[in-house]
């Protein structure tokens, strides 16, 4: 019992164990108040969530598509290229003698392909695409368009930041970057047949490698 206990039932007419009936119920009442915030690891959401007949967003994660899809509309650029189009369009052809398919993000019917990807900071994003990132998949998806249009489609690639500002950046890939990797996929394609005839599936790091440093 505290000093302050003591004398308050000292002089008060209230029992000492009315009052510390009191502060009990009080400590009780208090942390009921402050208990375990509510998120989608809170009992009440998880019961909620298990009875909905389709995968729930989290709070965190509405919020985050809403900061991207600001994001979005922010950039004109990138609002004039989603602004007419088919999302997640199929294209079907034979490509390099395989039958093939292809899933566009976007196409826009007079501007061309458009891949729509979000990333951590824009800075990066050109690094990305010159080493791999998705030249190689928009190549081939411009690829197999083109045997089914008969002509080479532009390809946009729009970005967006997942963390504040969120900023937008909208590039075109030049002609160079796609032959490049058009050619690296003509090669993949190729090797892919060949493995499919000979049962054969190398992995390419049969043979001892030499690590050196670089430049020397």
């Amino acid at each position: 019992m505290t000093k302050e206990l003591y004398r308050y039932s000292f002089n008060s007419i209230v029992p000492l164990e009315d009052i510390e009936a009191s502060l009990l119920l009080a400590i009780l009442a208090t942390e009921s108040l402050h208990g375990e915030p509510y998120s989608k690891y809170s009992t009440e959401y998880q019961q909620w969530a298990a009875e909905q007949q389709k995968p729930v967003l989290a709070p965190e994660q509405a919020d985050l598509i809403e900061h991207i899809d600001f994001g979005f509309r922010a950039h004109d650029v990138a609002r004039g290229l989603l602004s007419e189009g088919v999302a997640h369009g199929v294209v079907r052809s034979r490509y390099c003698g395989v039958p093939c398919q292809a899933r566009l993000d976007w196409l826009n019917p007079r501007r061309g392909i458009v891949a729509v990807v979000t990333c951590d900071r824009l800075a990066y994003v050109e690094s990305q695409l010159r080493c791999n990132g998705p030249t190689h998949r928009l190549a081939f998806e411009r690829a197999v368009l083109a045997e089914v249009i008969g002509k080479k489609a532009p390809v946009h690639l729009i970005a967006v930041e997942k963390r504040q500002p969120h900023r937008c950046g909208v590039w075109v890939l030049s002609e160079r970057l796609l032959r490049r990797a058009v050619k690296e996929n003509t090669k993949a394609i190729a090797q892919l047949m060949t493995c499919h005839r000979l049962n054969c599936w190398p992995t390419g790091y049969e043979a001892v490698r030499t690590l050196a440093p670089i430049g020397f």
